[in-house]
């Protein structure tokens, strides 16, 4: 498995020869008038709110409202499976200023560790009432490389209001010529979890116009339970063609012990992940085998493969 993990790279030659050999039939147009219909659908109803919230009309091509979904499948070392369904969707409001959006989350971050939103691996996340949140987030419009504030009411209902609540501060840097530094502070709290404090440093450097370095650290607070976890997740993207390209990933992972909160058990990763972006753009496919090293077996490795179908039926006007 571990050969696997670092033999995934196709040659540019390789790749190009699939991409000719890929020729869209007419009759898949179906596909694209499909996804046109359901992408025109969402950006007509996000037109309505807009328009019903504001009182006033503008320029079509303003609205960057997004509808996006994504399938996955893991295997695991002994035949286990799992599989995630998940879907994100936006409605943007720029009547209001671009100050407001409407949000839907089926796997909101708040409800998952550290260590399952850096990781590929399904967890059997589906669109569930009782998990999804659905709310409005304010955030005034900035100049780049500003301190940008956001705060986000939401929440769901299941035998109860879950009520969700979340302020995001957050800045880019411009370091060097071709650097680029974030750091994001989250305080968070939902009625299901309590509060929590999420801290997000991020560094990003192109190495070659098509090899991009990505360094992130993030560490999470919460007030029960593990009270505190840890990320430090490096990652190498490669751009191999316009359709496919590659990440390798290393990651290392920890949380507080409920016993002794001084000491947080370090897990390990690896993966590396194919993609590749059909000829319609709209629609990629990652392939991702990972490694992981759980400190509580002596890190004796497990080994799994993801498939993931990523759609999205809305097009990024920025």
């Amino acid at each position: 498995m571990a050969l696997i993990v670092f033999a995934l790279q196709p040659s540019a030659a390789f790749c190009n020869d699939i991409e000719k050999s890929t020729d869209q039939p007419p009759h898949e147009d179906i596909f694209d008038k499909s996804r046109e219909a359901i992408g025109d659908a969402y950006i007509n109803l996000a037109d309505r709110v807009d328009l019903f919230v504001s009182r006033r009309d503008y320029a079509r091509n303003r609205n960057n409202s997004r509808l996006a979904l994504s399938l996955g499948n893991t295997w695991f070392e002994g035949g286990d499976q799992e599989y995630d369904i998940k879907l994100r969707t936006r409605v943007d409001l720029p009547g209001t200023e671009e100050k407001f959006k409407l949000f839907f989350e089926s796997d909101p971050d708040e409800g998952k560790s550290l260590a399952d939103r850096n990781r590929s691996v399904a967890r059997n996340d589906r669109v569930t009432r009782s998990q999804s949140v659905a709310g409005i987030e304010y955030s005034k419009p900035t100049e780049p490389n500003r301190w940008k504030h956001s705060g986000s009411v939401g929440g769901n209902y299941n035998e109860g209001i879950d009520l969700l609540l979340r302020y995001r501060l957050r800045r880019y840097w411009q370091v060097g010529a071709d650097t680029t530094f974030l750091f994001r502070q989250d305080l968070w709290h939902k009625s299901s979890i309590g509060w929590g404090e999420t801290t997000h440093l991020e560094l990003t450097k192109p190495l070659k116009s098509y090899l991009w370095l990505n360094v992130t650290a993030e560490l999470e607070v919460r007030d029960h339970d593990k009270p505190m976890e840890y990320a430090n997740i490096w990652r190498m993207d490669h751009q191999l063609t316009d359709q496919w390209s590659l990440t390798y990933k290393l990651g290392l992972l920890g949380e507080s012990d409920e016993d002794d909160n001084n000491h947080l058990f370090d897990d390990r990763f690896i993966s590396t992940t194919l993609g590749y972006t059909l000829d319609r753009r709209w629609v990629s496919i990652y392939f991702t085998p990972e490694i992981y090293y759980p400190e509580d077996s002596d890190y004796k490795p497990e080994y799994s493969f993801t498939l993931t179908c990523s759609l999205q039926f809305t097009d990024d006007k920025n």
